[in-house]
């Protein structure tokens, strides 16, 4: 009885952590965290709009007007423009052009304001684009592509090459997200004493981890998602971005392994001054990568059993 209740009391403690620390990335501290989720919100709102096939006369007025107001407000507190700030001034141009946008005079307005003193970041891509259904796939392939990634904890010393990674993120940009938040953030660590200090923190090697050829820590920008409804998403977006950066490694014959992530409140605040990470970037997962060895590597068979499915109320599995 007394052990359940220290269960119970240390989950409450990691509840209420969890809690102070979802307020304080939400809070003033990180205003152009916050105010870069508003304007990617209402950015891809238009951006939604203007691949509908029929539209009212007049549509998106009050999204744009306050995309106008959220983009001055950053421009006014911000010298530097950010690929978001770049983002929301194409759209906003686009909106413009659109034959059913409104044509309110003050809005009108607005948006010449801002495109006219950017003008020079504005580009001829448009915010809709021709999806047509995909050429065949050669489904055996891309089975055997999936199936032939294993984790693997033996790795070679072969460096890890900055442009290997490069590649490897460059895949999992193509990761869906949502409202188009693209939260995630790479900070990848190839100092062997890094890499100690981030396995100590994270409770040792566990007798391979130390022989991984780089440590990558996935993030993501908690502040992207706007309280408690969306408390959890940064994870879900996190989780997907993950798994299509290890498939990014695995094209290019890297090794990985997921190494999960320990929560403690100590530990994180360590494990954040560790790896630099800003108090609005949820950590997701640790994955470690590194080239093959040369001899045979074993890995674990993880047995996959089949995944319970049901169609409209029943089970077909």
């Amino acid at each position: 009885m007394v052990v359940r209740i220290r269960k119970y009391l240390l989950n409450l403690w990691l509840f209420i952590n969890d809690y102070i620390y979802l307020i304080r990335s939400l809070s003033n501290h990180y205003n152009k965290s916050n105010l870069e989720r508003q304007i990617l919100l209402l950015s891809h709102a238009l951006e939604k709009g203007m691949t509908f096939k029929e539209k009212k006369t007049g549509w998106g007025k009050e999204k744009c007007m306050t995309l106008c107001n959220y983009t001055e407000q950053y421009l006014t507190n911000n010298a530097i423009l950010s690929d978001v700030l770049i983002y929301s001034i194409n759209i906003i141009n686009n909106y413009k052009n659109d034959p059913k946008a409104s044509k309110d005079s003050v809005l009108l307005s607005r948006i010449s304001g801002i495109t006219n003193k950017y003008k020079n970041v504005i580009c001829c891509t448009p915010s809709v684009k021709i999806v047509e259904k995909p050429h065949l796939f050669e489904n055996e392939a891309i089975l055997d592509f999936f199936n032939s990634r294993y984790s693997v904890r033996n790795f070679s010393d072969k460096e890890v090459t900055n442009e290997e990674i490069q590649q490897a993120v460059s895949f999992a940009k193509c990761t869906p997200t949502a409202c188009n938040r693209q939260s995630s953030r790479v900070y990848v660590f190839k100092n062997k004493e890094t890499i100690n200090k981030i396995l100590d923190n994270q409770l040792g090697n566990q007798g391979w981890c130390d022989k991984a050829g780089a440590i990558v820590v996935l993030t993501g920008v908690q502040s992207y998602f706007s309280g408690g409804y969306e408390r959890n998403q940064v994870f879900i977006d996190g989780g997907l971005f993950a798994m299509n950066l290890v498939y990014g490694f695995h094209l290019q014959h890297i090794a990985t392994c997921f190494k999960m992530y320990v929560r403690s409140p100590k530990l994180d605040e360590n494990f954040r001054n560790i790896c630099g990470i800003p108090g609005n970037e949820q950590p997701i997962v640790l994955i470690l990568c590194g080239h093959y060895c040369e001899e045979v590597t074993l890995s674990t068979a993880s047995k996959r059993f089949n995944t319970p499915l049901q169609v409209d109320g029943e089970s077909i599995m």
